[in-house]
C-alpha cells in the first residue's frame, strides 16, 4: 500500500533539531542536504523547495502545491512541544534547492534569523519597527499580494512592485486597464486569440508575472504610498523555474525595489532589464513605451520559440 505522507518520516527524523532551534529562539539554518537522496527516493519530485509560514502554530500561507511542506506542517502541528513553543510567534521555514532549511522566528517586535548559506546563525537581531523588509504585521495590517502567473517553460519573468487595488480585488494582474497599458502593449507584441483569459494569454507566450513584494501596507494603489512590506521569494522561484533566463522590471520603482531587496540576484548569471512603467502615470507616450518593450519579443524569439 502506497504511503500517503511520503516525507513524514524524514521530517520526524529532523523534528528534534527543528524544535531545539525554535526553543532557542534565535533562528538557524538546518542542513538537510544529507537527506537529499532520501527526499528524492521517496518522492521523485522535480523540486523540493518550499516556504511554510506559521502564526501561533497555524499555517497561514498556501502550501497546497508542495507535499514536502504539507508533510512538515503535519509533523509540526501534531507535536505538543511545537504548539507550546509557537505560541505568540511567527515562524517561517523555507528550504531551497540546496536542501538547507532556513528557520526564521519572530517574537514580539524582533526577528531572529541567520544568513543563508551559513551552517550556524550569526544571530543578528533586527528591530522590526526599523525594518521595511520584514515585520510582525498581521494580515489585518498588511495586504496580501498575488500568486505568480507561470506556465510550462517560462523564459522571461516580468516583475512589478505590488498589485493595485483592482488587481487585488480580482486576484489578477494589471486589471485597472484604463490606468495601465500592460495588456495593450502585450497585445501589440503578441497575437491574442479571442476569448483567451489574461493569465492564459501571458503564460502561453512563456512569460511569468509576479511582484517584488509579497505583502504591503499601502493607501490606494500608488507605490509611493507603501509604508512597509515583505519581499517575495524571487530566488526560490527562479530555482523552481530554471528555464527563466531574463527578468524584466516594470518601471523605475520596481527597479529600485529589486536592487534593494534582491542584491544577490544582481550577481547571478541572469539578464535583468528595466523597461518603462506600463502605468499611465508614466508620462512617456505609449508609442515610445511600446518601442522599448519590443525587446521582450526579441528575447523570446532568441529562445527559438
Amino acid at each position: 500500500m502506497k504511503k500517503q505522507y511520503l516525507y513524514e518520516e524524514i521530517w520526524e527524523d529532523a523534528l528534534q533539531d527543528i524544535l531545539d532551534i525554535i526553543e532557542e529562539g534565535e533562528g538557524e539554518d538546518l542542513d538537510m542536504s544529507g537527506d537529499e537522496e532520501w527526499f528524492r527516493k521517496v518522492g521523485n519530485r522535480k523540486k523540493y523547495s518550499f516556504r511554510l509560514e506559521m502564526v501561533n502554530g497555524e499555517t497561514v500561507n498556501n502550501i497546497e502545491g508542495s507535499a514536502v511542506a504539507r508533510d512538515l506542517d503535519r509533523v509540526l502541528t501534531n507535536n505538543r512541544r511545537f504548539l507550546e513553543l509557537s505560541k505568540g510567534c511567527i515562524i517561517i521555514l523555507r528550504m531551497g534547492a540546496n536542501f538547507i532549511l532556513r528557520i526564521d522566528i519572530i517574537k514580539g517586535n524582533t526577528l531572529f534569523h541567520c544568513e543563508q548559506n551559513k551552517s550556524k546563525s550569526d544571530e543578528r537581531k533586527i528591530d522590526l519597527d526599523d525594518s521595511v523588509l520584514i515585520n510582525e504585521a498581521t494580515p489585518n495590517d498588511l495586504q496580501q499580494g498575488l500568486e505568480p502567473w507561470v506556465g510550462e517553460n517560462p523564459y522571461v519573468l516580468i516583475l512589478g512592485t505590488f498589485p493595485g487595488e483592482m488587481s487585488l480585488q480580482t486576484k489578477a494582474y494589471y486589471q485597472n486597464k484604463s490606468h495601465n497599458s500592460f495588456y495593450r502593449i502585450m497585445e501589440s507584441l503578441f497575437q491574442r486569440p479571442q476569448g483567451l483569459s489574461d493569465k492564459d494569454f501571458i503564460i502561453s507566450n512563456h512569460i511569468a508575472l509576479w511582484d517584488c513584494m509579497k505583502q504591503a501596507k499601502r493607501k490606494g494603489s500608488l507605490d509611493k504610498n507603501i509604508e512597509k512590506y515583505s519581499p517575495n521569494e524571487i530566488e526560490s522561484f527562479l530555482h523552481q523555474h530554471p528555464t527563466i533566463f531574463t527578468i524584466i522590471l516594470n518601471g523605475e520603482n520596481t527597479s529600485k525595489e529589486f536592487k534593494s531587496s534582491f542584491t544577490k540576484l544582481l550577481k547571478e548569471n541572469i539578464s535583468i532589464l528595466t523597461l518603462p512603467s506600463t502605468s499611465n502615470t508614466n508620462s512617456i507616450r505609449f508609442e515610445d513605451k511600446l518601442k522599448q518593450w519590443k525587446v521582450l519579443k526579441d528575447i523570446l524569439l532568441s529562445a527559438n520559440l
